[in-house]
């Protein structure tokens, strides 16, 4: 299925907004306003988002679980409650080019085998950690500038995230926090402020 230029509203406390189970969807140009507890859930299928907006102020952004693939483009994730991001349960999305900003939660949290890849994105007011890497997770974050919030700049319990040619600046926390089975490389980054 593909969607235009459309605004999609809605969810609850158990429903998303929108829910990719199987087959594939692609939403370009369409606003989604999650009302409940997730505004984008793929369980499973394919996805592709490209030049929309995505907004929760009552739960999480995305949810991203059980082996599902797609591909976020110039895509900004704004006013959420919980994490902007979740990739969890083996997924493996790709958000290029994205904005998160606004986060009362973690930017992205990659958690249970969660894989996926965060590239040349920008992560700004966030209250949690910008980036949370636990249990297994496997994301690659590059060319990522993470600015202006006030968590943690890295927080990683658990999992072997790596980070290329990240920025952190201006963080209310520490720039990178390492923990338990912490296991990251970090390669040409830079913290400051």
């Amino acid at each position: 299925a593909t969607l235009r230029g459309l605004t999609l509203r809605g969810g609850g406390s158990d429903l998303p907004a929108v829910q990719v189970g199987q087959g594939r969807l692609q939403l370009t140009d369409c606003d989604v306003v999650g009302q409940g507890i997730v505004a984008v859930h793929v369980p499973g299928g394919q996805f592709e988002l490209r030049d929309c907006r995505i907004s929760n102020p009552a739960g999480a952004g995305f949810l991203i679980e059980k082996n599902a693939t797609g591909e976020v483009v110039r895509t900004t994730v704004r006013d959420v409650d919980s994490a902007a991001i979740v990739i969890t349960g083996g997924a493996d999305p790709v958000f290029r080019d994205c904005t998160l900003a606004d986060v009362r939660g973690a930017g992205v949290l990659v958690t249970n085998g969660g894989r996926g890849a965060v590239e040349a994105c920008d992560i700004s007011a966030v209250e949690g950690p910008a980036v949370a890497v636990e249990e297994n997770g496997a994301v690659r974050v590059v060319r990522t500038i993470v600015h202006d919030t006030s968590g943690a700049g890295v927080f990683v319990t658990g999992g072997s995230p790596t980070f290329e040619e990240c920025e952190l600046r201006a963080v209310g926390g520490h720039g990178v926090v390492l923990s338990g089975t912490a296991d990251p490389v970090l390669t040409r980054c830079r913290v400051s402020g």
